[in-house]
């Protein structure tokens, strides 16, 4: 630590620690500068599950990469900096093993063949240089391909579907590659149960709702709660009402059906959705033959 002389009132010496330094290097702690590795962070819904990935892009700059700069058979970052991390916002599987939802570190072991994904508990460390193995989450092996060259690392999601999807870290000419998968109905029926116990509530959230218990699970009794919920709070769009027709039909409860299309051709007119009104009045004529 750097010291400063200074006078007492007595003209003699004292020595007085000088705290300048290390106050301006934890308030330094936030500031960002330029860095050759730039940081990055990619953001992937499966289902409803965001999943964030956050990490610096290094670049070969005519490097031998895999097996010398970045050795075989050792930890590695995957990334510069900061270590690399992945955000869940619901559980879910990492190349078939379970991850709660929450932030943790992402590791690799390269190899000249399968190389070794780690999840890693702690994700507040720099690189790899603190890494503990005991921290581990689990290891798993990832295949390895040889790919044309990538100059800057970089990571990517591809084939997303409604409750899977393949993240993929490319760099020089080697990809890696590991199948994410979500429980996308639990978590869909927890993101509803989240958003419509709320006070505030708003229309929309419970027509959304009414319209994944109808399209997606087949609960038309589910379906026509929510849906109800939505018409009570007057929403300014005739898309309940239809909903509710929708559902009421699927019921086979025909008069009611033709009931809630012919309020929504009056909300149509109401609040100028004209566009709507031949879809409902086509429904009207397909379901008034069953009353």
């Amino acid at each position: 630590m750097f010291t400063i002389l200074l006078l007492d009132m007595n003209c003699k010496f004292f020595i007085l620690p000088l705290l300048v330094l290390h106050i301006s290097l934890v308030f330094g702690q936030n500031v960002e500068v330029p860095r050759s590795s730039p940081k990055a962070e990619v953001i992937q819904f499966i289902g409803v599950n965001r999943i964030a990935i956050d990490y610096s892009r290094p670049s070969v700059r005519g490097r031998e990469v895999f097996g010398a700069l970045v050795p075989y058979g050792k930890v590695w970052r995957a990334g510069a900096n900061e270590a690399t991390t992945i955000a869940l916002q619901y559980d879910a599987k990492i190349g078939g093993f379970p991850v709660p939802a929450g932030k943790y570190s992402i590791f690799l072991v390269p190899k000249k063949e399968d190389w070794e994904l780690i999840i890693n508990k702690e994700w507040n460390q720099w690189g790899a240089y603190n890494y503990s193995s005991e921290k581990d989450l689990f290891r798993v092996e990832v295949p390895v391909s040889t790919v044309p060259h990538q100059e800057q690392l970089v990571f990517d999601f591809v084939a997303v579907k409604r409750a899977s999807g393949w993240l993929k870290l490319r760099w020089a000419t080697s990809q890696v590659e590991v199948l994410i998968e979500t429980n996308t109905e639990q978590d869909a029926k927890t993101s509803i149960e989240d958003a419509t116990e709320k006070v505030d509530g708003y229309w929309f959230t419970y027509s959304a709702s009414a319209q994944y218990y109808f399209y997606d699970l087949k609960d038309s009794k589910k379906a026509l709660f929510y849906i109800n919920k939505a018409i009570g709070m007057d929403p300014p769009n005739p898309a309940p009402w239809m909903l509710k027709s929708q559902i009421l039909a699927t019921m086979k409860q025909f008069k009611e059906a033709v009931e809630q299309a012919e309020l929504a051709i009056e909300v149509c007119k109401r609040t100028q959705h004209e566009f709507e009104i031949e879809e409902n009045l086509e429904n009207i004529k397909k379901w008034s033959g069953h009353k």
